[in-house]
């Protein structure tokens, strides 16, 4: 598959939110929603992990890895 140099930034900026996405769960979503008990704190912790490593594999695989993202 080849992406038009508009799909290669939008592909580059999903990875940059899922991986922002993920810090801020683990360090506040998440413990938030498992203190009050929320039966969707599991479900979205799932989700979330596995964006942020296809967004990071990617990254990887494209050589679009940037320090600290």
């Amino acid at each position: 598959m080849i992406l038009d140099t508009g799909q290669a930034a939008e592909l580059r900026l999903l990875c940059y939110n899922a991986k922002w996405l993920f810090g801020r769960w683990q360090r506040e979503l998440g413990p938030a929603l498992q203190a009050l008990g929320s039966r969707h704190a599991n479900e979205c912790h799932e989700h979330i992990v596995e964006a942020a490593r296809s967004a990071h594999s990617m990254q990887r695989a494209t050589g679009a890895l940037s320090s600290g993202v």
